[in-house]
């Protein structure tokens, strides 16, 4: 947690300029305040076609393109926005970055070996893939078959109270059409980050927990 501010920013993540912060930062305030928090965790940038809120343990990491030109039209509207922050801050609150971290740390090998498997069989070359795939089954029999299924028993729990916990403040049909646009909030870059995301519940269940009894 200590290292976790330099690690971010060696993945390439940045502090927000005054024009980002003075969008993000009143709408991170006023869902603080409406999800009952006294602090706010410190908060990111991440560059490109980013559309997802990473949470770690003391950061958010705001993807850039939420704050895009399309304010009215597109995802980054000033409501799914709301939303997305929202399900972020209420993440964070909980410990839910925390949790993923400990996690992490006690797998680190099969981390590491997974996620360096992962990247050779992505790289599009066949005799590559065959290595990755060598360096990757004894990791991947164990991240998928026994970790993933722990970790899911959990993860689909937290992931319908941080929607009802948003819903409650107001923002549930923002929600919806924020999960309706980008599907999953929380990315998954890495194998690993991919594995852990995988533990979610069904998009559709998500949706259909959000919207009023029929």
């Amino acid at each position: 947690m200590g290292l976790e501010p330099w690690l971010l920013r060696l993945r390439g993540f940045r502090r927000m300029s005054r024009r980002e912060a003075s969008r993000v930062m009143p709408l991170l305030e006023v869902g603080a305040a409406d999800l009952g928090l006294v602090s706010l965790p410190l908060v990111l940038m991440a560059d490109g076609d980013d559309l997802r809120v990473r949470v770690c343990a003391r950061h958010v990491v705001i993807g850039r393109s939420l704050l895009g030109d399309e304010i009215e039209d597109g995802p980054a509207g000033d409501a799914v926005l709301d939303a997305v922050l929202c399900h972020g801050l209420q993440h964070w609150a909980v410990g839910d970055g925390v949790g993923d971290l400990l996690v992490r740390c006690c797998g680190l090998p099969l981390v590491l070996l997974y996620n360096a498997g992962y990247r050779l069989t992505q790289q599009g070359n066949g005799l590559i893939a065959l290595v990755g795939w060598v360096v990757l089954w004894p990791a991947w029999l164990l991240v998928r078959l026994i970790i993933r299924p722990i970790v899911a028993v959990a993860s689909r729990d937290q992931e319908f109270a941080t929607d009802a916990a948003v819903a409650a403040t107001g923002r549930g049909e923002a929600l919806h059409g924020a999960l309706s646009l980008l599907g999953e909030l929380e990315p998954g870059q890495s194998g690993w980050d991919r594995v852990i995301a995988g533990t979610h519940p069904p998009l559709e269940l998500r949706l259909e927990a959000l919207e009023p009894p029929a």
